[in-house]
């Protein structure tokens, strides 16, 4: 219908959308405005994953099929809302089939959100929870409006209720008492004062809750790369799951409240599955709300060019994309500063290769930087693209969701090429950089799979099998207490001869031979700051930081590996009234230190170079491969010199590059202030 709308410089499509009752058909009208026209309208934002489950609209007096979570969106925004009014919707106000107008309406998608009233984030209708009967909207505002809501919440908690009353009602109300939960959390409650989270509740009750919280950060948009965007510059989101909205803020600060409590004043309590479920609700929540406040705090410093490859790999699982071209097209509308440049549009008239491929030249030709090689460059389609090109079009699944985000914050510690200035050169297929080789991998194991985290609850001991999966972890439904040493870390100990046991006495204070040549430590201490790339997250949940471990960690660093790998045991039978000197308990830097090396480790493998150094790098390493300084860059690379029989002989080498790594002793500059120039070579990479 767009098509027969044409919109010209400054205009835009926005729905008249009819009121109706729950039964009502959607029924709406489409209209032309100029962008700079006083008419307040809001935004529907969704994510269209079931393309092939259609649902009919009308839309200026004619049947068009839209998909059924955008029937569902409009059916819940407008039982939430008391005039639905003006709409700004992608699919129906954006001619989708001709790329120019498409291209157009995309390069005003920033212009359109930030001048929008508010947008209304549909997130999904739970089937478990059989939301669809419960066609009435509860609505939670983040303040004293919310009273009567929770005093109802606090009265059907105030006792255990039995078995079956739980069993029947739970399913009805989780979704309620879910967002009550979230509403306390969100005021700064402390768990003891939420019955719901209480170890002595009823199974039942807690199951469904957490089980309700799960469901709802698994949904698709959490995941689509518009997300970012309207978080940052919509005036206000309202969040919409089920029967239930509630403002981003309830959500941001329940999140924040729990990452600072946990760690604190009600560390026993968030113990268990429901701490591993929100755990997982605040891994979700922070790189959003982290963005969220960076930009608005600090515009002048997060929406400039040199912020667009941080952003890109930040947000790199999102995998919720109707168009690989969304992944970069989303993340242009964030940058305001181009430096002086022409600012990169979107271009739908270009191939998927063709975004890709241009805006990595156009990146290195204007600010000179390697920053968006600093990751890992594995190809995920046949798109044809030399190795030195990201490849965007998919990425590492929802558990990888937090990673990312943490590895590319983390990468300004760091400053392997420290004196050696960026330079580079860009020839058809092939970039030319200076670099040193410095060293060669020589043994690897398979990829590490740390799990989302560890459940700190008290469980046996497991005798320790290699055999045994890579992805067995504690499982964060049922009551298994189950926690083996995953296969890809007995490898590590077996190719460091069992360095990480648990006599760490012993190797604290003998230097290993193979680490001695350049680390001078411990080899079981390198060992442990490898794993989690020497560093350690602080006690913020936005904006999340990174630091160094310093000497004062690595009694904690220790107890980590002990408790992660070796010992398996933990005090059974936490006691009921939850004393801070009844049970010993990780602290905040030991839980810290796990996290850092979940975000480090997973979907990487570790390996020891020629030399005796220790790293982690991509999954497409093998023995063999070369480590590399690049000019200009923060992390070493992994990179395979290329071969090819119908190479002249006088060609000089060429490279495939592998992506960014750790490699323990040589972070800071070391391998560069111990080469010759004369060791500085031009590496070709293709």
């Amino acid at each position: 219908m767009a098509a027969g709308l044409p919109v010209y410089a400054g205009q835009i499509r926005l729905l008249s959308l009819h009121p109706g009752q729950w039964e009502d058909e959607i029924s709406c009208d489409l209209l032309r405005v100029g962008l700079e026209e006083e008419v307040p309208y809001r935004v529907l934002s969704y994510a269209s994953t079931d393309s092939n489950s259609k649902e009919i609209v009308h839309l200026n007096g004619s049947s068009v099929e839209v998909s059924k979570t955008l029937y569902q969106a409009f059916r819940r925004y407008r039982a939430a809302v008391d005039t639905p009014g003006y709409l700004w919707v992608d699919v129906l106000c954006m001619n989708t089939s001709d790329n120019f107008d498409l291209s157009y309406q995309t390069n005003l998608r920033r212009h359109i959100i930030a001048k929008a009233e508010e947008t209304y984030a549909w997130l999904a209708e739970d089937d478990v929870l059989q939301t669809l009967q419960r066609t009435s909207m509860v609505k939670f505002y983040g303040d004293s409006r919310d009273n009567s809501e929770i005093t109802d919440f606090r009265r059907v908690t105030s006792v255990s209720p039995s078995p079956d009353s739980a069993q029947s009602s739970c399913s009805k109300d989780a979704l309620w008492r879910l967002f009550c939960v979230l509403r306390l959390l969100s005021s700064g409650q402390h768990f003891e004062d939420i019955p719901v989270l209480l170890k002595m509740w009823h199974s039942s009750t807690r199951t469904n809750v957490f089980l309700t919280l799960n469901n709802f950060t698994s949904q698709a948009w959490w995941y689509r790369p518009w997300t970012p965007l309207e978080l940052v510059f919509s005036r206000k989101t309202l969040v919409m799951y089920g029967n239930v909205v509630a403002p981003w803020p309830l959500l941001s600060d329940a999140a924040k409240f729990f990452d600072a409590h946990k760690s604190s004043c009600c560390r026993y309590l968030a113990l268990g599955n429901s701490g591993i479920v929100l755990d997982r609700f605040v891994d979700v929540l922070r790189p959003l709300q982290d963005i969220r406040k960076a930009v608005q705090d600090n515009p002048s410093k997060y929406n400039t060019l040199k912020t667009l490859p941080s952003l890109l790999w930040q947000f790199r699982h999102c995998r919720a994309a109707a168009d690989d071209r969304e992944k970069v097209f989303a993340f242009l509308g964030m940058i305001k500063d181009w430096h002086g440049h022409t600012p990169i549009l979107a271009d739908y008239t270009q191939t998927t290769a063709q975004v890709y491929r241009n805006l990595t030249i156009t990146i290195f030709r204007r600010i000179t930087s390697l920053s968006l090689l600093e990751n890992d460059l594995r190809k995920y389609r046949n798109l044809g693209l030399p190795s030195w090109i990201p490849d965007w079009s998919d990425g590492p699944s929802n558990t990888f969701f937090q990673r990312t985000h943490d590895r590319t914050k983390r990468r300004t510690l760091f400053n392997a090429s420290a004196g050696l200035k960026a330079a580079l050169e860009v020839d058809r297929d092939e970039l030319k950089v200076q670099g040193i080789l410095v060293d060669e991998i020589e043994t690897i194991t398979s990829v590490l799979w740390p799990s989302e985290g560890v459940d700190w609850k008290p469980f046996p001991p497991k005798t320790v099998d290699p055999a045994d999966r890579d992805d067995e972890s504690m499982s964060t439904s049922g009551n298994s207490h189950r926690r083996s040493i995953p296969k890809a870390m007995a490898q590590v100990h077996s190719l460091l001869g069992s360095s990480g046991s648990s006599s760490h006495s012993q190797d604290r204070s003998r230097d290993n031979p193979r680490s001695s040549k350049h680390e001078y430590e411990p080899e079981a201490l390198a060992l442990w700051r490898t794993l989690c790339a020497d560093s350690i997250a602080e006690a913020h949940f936005y904006p999340l930081t990174y630091s160094r471990l310093k000497s004062t960690d690595y009694e904690d660093l220790f107890l980590w590996a002990d408790l992660r790998f070796t010992q398996n045991v933990l005090p059974t039978n936490l006691p009921e009234k939850f004393k801070a000197d009844e049970v010993p308990y990780p602290n905040f830097r030991v839980r810290a230190i796990d996290k850092s090396y979940a975000a480090a480790a997973e979907d990487s493998k570790f390996f020891i170079t020629r030399k005796g150094r220790m790293g982690l790098g991509p999954q497409d390493i093998q023995s063999g491969d070369c480590i590399a300084i690049l000019a200009g860059a923060r992390m070493p690379f992994a990179i395979r010199k290329k071969t090819s029989r119908r190479r002249r002989f006088e060609d000089p080498d060429q490279y495939i590059l592998l992506g960014a790594c750790y490699v323990h002793g040589i972070m800071d500059g070391q391998a560069v202030s111990k080469s010759k120039k004369s060791q500085i070579y031009d590496l070709r990479f293709i």
